[in-house]
C-alpha cells in the first residue's frame, strides 16, 4: 500500500494546488524565496493595485503595518502599464489571492530583520502559520558544485581590483528585445569597464537568433570581458 503524501509546499506560481490539498485534506503551505517585506509590497501592489487608484507621483501601499508611501519610479514597468484588466493583473490577483487560502507560509527570510513582513502575511493569513526559514542557500553545497566554467570565473573576477567590474543580468524570466541588446552592449563597450554579461536570447529569438554578435566585431572589440 503506497504511503500517501504529507503535505504540498507550492510557490505563487501553482496556487492551485491549494484546492487539490483542500480535496485530500493535507497541509499546504507556500514556499516565497525572497524576503518578506519586499513580497509583502509585492503582494499589496498586484492585490489592490493602488497606482490606479489616481495620478499622484505617490501613493500609500494598502494593508501594511503601517503607512508606507511608495513613488511610481519605483514600481516595475509591468505595473506602471497595468490596467486592472491585463493578462499579468488577472493571473496575478488570481494566483496571489489563492496562495492566501494556504495553511501557512513558509518563506526564505530571518524572523528578526522582517518582522513587518511576516506581521502583513499572518495578518492576510488570518492565522500565526508563517514561519521564516531562511537563509536556506547553503554556500558550502554550492562550492561543492561548482562547475569548471565558474571556477574560471573567479580566477578572472581575482585579476581585477574589488568593485571594478560590472555585472549584468535580467534574471531567469526577463529578457529585451534585439534593439535593447545592442544599445546595452554600444554602452557596455563605451564604459571601458570590465564586466560580465549573463547574456539571455532577446524577446522574439532562439538561442541562435540575433544577439550581440550583431554589433559587428564587439567582442573582439571588448577583449572578452
Amino acid at each position: 500500500m503506497r504511503t500517501p503524501p504529507l503535505c504540498i509546499i507550492s510557490d505563487t506560481f501553482t496556487a492551485w494546488t491549494v484546492e487539490i490539498a483542500n480535496e485530500i485534506e493535507i497541509f499546504h503551505s507556500v514556499f516565497l524565496t525572497g524576503g518578506a517585506y519586499g513580497l509583502a509590497i509585492y503582494y499589496s501592489i498586484w492585490l489592490n493595485q493602488p497606482q490606479l487608484q489616481n495620478e499622484s507621483e505617490e501613493f500609500i501601499v494598502p494593508d501594511f503595518p503601517y503607512e508606507l508611501r511608495i513613488h511610481r519610479s519605483q514600481l516595475a514597468n509591468i505595473a506602471l502599464k497595468a490596467t486592472g484588466n491585463d493578462s499579468w493583473s488577472l493571473f496575478l490577483k488570481r494566483e496571489l489571492s489563492q496562495t492566501l487560502n494556504s495553511d501557512g507560509f513558509l518563506i526564505n527570510t530571518v524572523e528578526e530583520f522582517d518582522q513587518v513582513g511576516l506581521t502583513y502575511f499572518k495578518s492576510k493569513l488570518g492565522h500565526d502559520s508563517v514561519w521564516a526559514v531562511g537563509p536556506v542557500s547553503d554556500y558550502s553545497l554550492a562550492l561543492k558544485t561548482r562547475t569548471a566554467s565558474t571556477d574560471l570565473s573567479i580566477q578572472w573576477l581575482n585579476k581585477h581590483e574589488e568593485k571594478s567590474v560590472l555585472y549584468i543580468s535580467f534574471g531567469s524570466q526577463n529578457t529585451i528585445s534585439s534593439t535593447q541588446m545592442m544599445e546595452l552592449a554600444i554602452g557596455l563597450e563605451k564604459s571601458g569597464k570590465n564586466f560580465i554579461w549573463v547574456v539571455r536570447p532577446p524577446l522574439g529569438y532562439d538561442i541562435n537568433g540575433v544577439s550581440v554578435r550583431m554589433v559587428t566585431g564587439w567582442v573582439q572589440r571588448t577583449d572578452g570581458s
